[in-house]
């Protein structure tokens, strides 16, 4: 989403530039952006949606378009989450985070506070690579998971948008999908 403000669209000229933008205005203005450029994904699986911008209005700036662009990929995850926790017996409570986009501090709040719940963001930027390494200890009895995870280090945010607002977020995001996908 962010490498296509910058490259596609050239609304931005680096990710670095998103969260400040982003936070510059004090909501999406009602514009909501769904990123359906190749169908829409989990958990809807429409492949023949195509992507669309709804909402825009005479007031809407760069800034909104930017933020519903950051807004659509923490919406996005709430739809995985909330279709997980309807299929499992006990529901998310935390959600653990890491990669390149935990460093935008705009991107990780409206995560906390669209999904309600505490977003706990890694120290280590990539786990992946340290979990791999982890595993190996683990096996050749270098270290015991307690020793190496008695290190790890999180960065917690917690939602701080009231429950009414997350819900009116929410449901502009839902009517939007459901605008263009049929659903």
């Amino acid at each position: 989403m962010i490498k296509w403000l910058v490259e596609e669209m050239e609304l931005i000229s680096s990710p670095k530039e998103v969260a400040a933008l982003a936070a510059s205005v004090e909501d999406n203005g009602g514009v909501y952006l769904v990123p359906a450029f190749s169908g829409l994904g989990a958990p809807w699986f429409k492949d023949s949606v195509r992507a669309a911008i709804i909402g825009l209005n005479r007031g809407s700036r760069k800034a909104h378009l930017v933020r519903a662009a950051e807004e659509c990929i923490c919406y996005q995850i709430r739809d995985v989450v909330e279709a997980m926790n309807n299929s499992i017996p006990q529901p998310l409570s935390v959600l653990r985070l890491d990669g390149g986009p935990t460093r935008d501090a705009f991107l990780m709040q409206f995560q906390a506070d669209i999904l309600g719940m505490e977003v706990q963001i890694s120290g280590t930027e990539e786990l992946s690579g340290a979990g791999a390494a982890f595993c190996a200890g683990i096996g050749l009895e270098v270290a015991t998971k307690e020793e190496l995870f008695s290190n790890a280090r999180f960065t917690i945010l917690r939602p701080s948008m009231d429950e009414g607002q997350r819900e009116k977020n929410y449901q502009g995001w839902k009517r939007a999908v459901k605008g263009i996908a049929s659903i």
